[in-house]
């Protein structure tokens, strides 16, 4: 039972492989920067799990740009930090902890290295942590599919970080 499920989890990984492998750049960045907004439920899952079972009340994700000036936010948070955050965490942490070609490892002390940089509170860490892995997942695949794996993963962060923010003002406009 245990060997099936194993071989039945292969084999979707080995799909998504080969999947991610062979579609074009612009389906590669949406892809990866939709992935990315799985973290917020993950985090929201944690966060009841600690509530309801272990009576652990933890603060919400508070966002730590909240200035009403739209370009310098713009230009902090969807430039600047994604292309300065993207050399930091997933191309030299990364490349620092890669040791014998054992991805995983380097992908999850980068990731948490990552959610630590954004330490406003714990969920945001918690959040910014799976963020993390699938911008370094995106770096990883980039890499092995010959194409800028720097380039994509700032654009999957910039447009991450974007939403973001769209969001952010259509919220705070339509109140």
């Amino acid at each position: 039972m245990i060997i099936d499920f194993y071989r039945f989890f292969k084999n979707i990984i080995n799909v998504f492989k080969i999947f991610l492998l062979k579609i074009n750049k612009l389906k590669f960045v949406l892809f990866f920067t939709a992935l990315t907004f799985l973290a917020p439920f993950i985090t929201i899952v944690i966060n009841l799990v600690l509530k309801y079972l272990f009576r652990i009340d933890l603060p919400e994700i508070i966002n730590p740009f909240n200035g009403n000036n739209f370009l310098i936010k713009f230009f902090f948070v969807c430039i600047l930090a994604p292309v300065l955050e993207t050399y930091v965490f997933q191309y030299f942490f990364y490349e620092l902890f890669l040791f014998k070609k054992k991805h995983w490892p380097a992908l999850i002390f980068s990731s948490a290295l990552f959610g630590l940089s954004h330490f406003y509170n714990p969920m945001y860490v918690v959040n910014t942590f799976f963020i993390g892995l699938v911008l370094g997942l995106s770096y990883i695949i980039a890499k092995k599919r010959k194409t800028n794996p720097i380039l994509l993963t700032i654009i999957i962060h910039g447009l991450h970080n974007f939403i973001i923010i769209v969001v952010e003002v259509l919220v705070k406009y339509a109140v």
